[in-house]
């Protein structure tokens, strides 16, 4: 996403491709060991490493573009970051919107970079994820090198993946390459970046790739820092000015973001940041795996049915859930022993329970307070932590207490290893009934693992002082 003053930033330029050896590779991704370095869950607030910009920008950002960006225009609901583009009038301007970055707070060499993130798509809009080198502000663009990790124009059915930068013959570049998609769904975009290469993934399927080894084709702008923006312009250069008015107000919608690193602390791989603290850090290195599972997507049920929904991304859901109900997905395969986040996305006008468990209940993995969120198309995501073991297991959701939708769910791995124990603990706690929790000044017992109570939010998992917590309410529903 282009949003600096440079008069080779045109529609032309953009459609220039260099002449040497960078490549396009369409592959699976394969498993790596990274380090949770940073994020932003945003499940109490945007975070402290975020900064906004203000204004139009020179040239409309350099691209022309239409909008005033303003902090108003960004909020989270519901432990999303939601960026709101608006047709309104505003210092000149027809339109608002919002861009964060990290500039002078944090920046990334190397790494997995990833966010899960949901655009609208309609004429005129150009929703980005993307990142600037830390010599943006001493040698302006191209030179300071672009990585643009997700972006979309207009009502696309597609993504793009690009690099810019000045290249050896002191001349404007790029390289890109594309995904077909719906991007009205969440997706987890991400690239992979060392000193050789930039890989560019979608849900973690690789769809791009790009040569920087030896700062080939002058691409050295590629072996320094680099800070994260995230933002969506109203018109451009791009895009073009024939504005869906009537799509507006048009959300995009962030999950998380989050950075990775490769698990040994070498040159090869660093971050580096101007304030005290970071968002979230993890001390454990982890097979990254990531698995989203649409509700509707079962295996087998009882007693539930498939509805449209009105979630972000649109679709359906699966509803009509009472008491003993349940779903099956079959065939789901853990990588590796260790420490994961599941997350549900869930409405209820009343709040229930779930229950999740493996192979038919052989093995609980803990039950989950629903939170009353307004209605039975209010939905709000909903977190807890477990610890599986490497496998194919037959996952079961089952309903303890009905009266709730649920539109999806996700296994996320989080790092450390699973304690031999874990499955016996998860046992033992289904046939006796009771929980393995106790608060006690401020610490929560989670299944046999100490971790703080959280201050600033009432239910599911979150960061606070660089340390993982666990909420009160999440806590007592063990």
């Amino acid at each position: 996403m282009r949003s600096f003053c440079s008069p080779l930033k045109s529609l032309m330029s953009r459609l220039k491709q260099p002449l040497l050896s960078l490549l396009f590779i369409a592959s699976p991704v394969l498993a790596q060991s990274w380090e949770l370095v940073w994020s932003d869950e945003f499940s109490s607030g945007i975070g402290a490493d975020w900064v906004f910009e203000e204004g139009t920008g020179s040239s409309g950002w350099g691209n022309n573009e239409l909008q005033y960006y303003r902090q108003n225009n960004a909020s989270v609901v519901n432990g999303e970051l939601v960026i709101t583009a608006r047709r309104e009038s505003f210092n000149g301007s027809d339109y608002t919107s919002a861009r964060l970055k990290t500039q002078n707070r944090k920046s990334f060499q190397y790494g997995k970079i990833e966010a899960r993130i949901a655009v609208p798509s309609a004429s005129g809009l150009w929703p980005a994820f993307w990142m600037l080198g830390n010599s943006f502000a001493s040698e302006g663009w191209p030179q300071c090198g672009e990585i643009d990790i997700m972006e979309h124009v207009n009502d696309e059915q597609n993504i793009h993946g690009t690099i810019h930068w000045q290249d050896h013959n002191d001349e404007y570049a790029n390289y890109g390459g594309s995904q077909n998609l719906d991007p009205t769904q969440f997706h987890v975009y991400s690239i992979e970046w060392d000193a050789s290469l930039i890989k560019w993934f979608v849900d973690g399927n690789q769809y791009h790739e790009a040569s920087i080894a030896n700062g080939v084709n002058g691409t050295d702008e590629f072996q320094g820092e680099f800070f994260l923006l995230l933002n969506m312009a109203v018109g451009g250069d791009w895009p073009g000015f024939d504005i869906n008015e009537g799509a507006l107000p048009a959300q995009m919608r962030v999950d998380y973001v989050r950075v990775y690193q490769q698990g040994n602390s070498d040159a090869s791989s660093r971050s580096s940041s101007s304030t005290s603290s970071s968002s979230a850090s993890s001390n454990s290195s982890a097979t990254v795996f990531e698995r989203v599972l649409e509700a509707e997507n079962y295996s087998d049920m009882s007693g539930v049915q498939i509805e449209t929904t009105s979630d972000t991304g649109g679709g359906t859901n699966v509803g009509w859930i009472d008491d003993g109900d349940w779903l099956s997905y079959a065939n789901i395969n853990i990588p590796a022993n260790g420490r994961y986040e599941i997350t549900y996305r869930v409405a209820s006008p009343n709040g229930g329970q779930l229950s999740l468990d493996q192979n038919a209940g052989e093995v609980v993995l803990g039950t989950h307070t629903i939170p009353a969120t307004g209605g039975w198309q209010s939905w709000a995501s909903v977190t807890r932590a477990v610890e599986l073991n490497a496998g194919t297991y037959d996952f079961g959701v089952y309903a303890a207490s009905g009266g709730w939708n649920i539109n999806w769910w996700r296994i996320v791995s989080l790092g450390g290893s699973a304690s031999s124990s874990s499955s016996s603990i998860s046992s033992s706690a289904s046939s006796s009934g009771s929980s393995s929790s106790s608060n006690n000044g401020g610490v929560c017992n989670w299944w046999g693992t100490e971790f703080p109570l959280c201050v600033t939010i009432e239910t599911g998992w979150g960061w606070e002082n660089s340390k993982s917590c666990i909420s009160p309410s999440t806590c007592e529903s063990q």
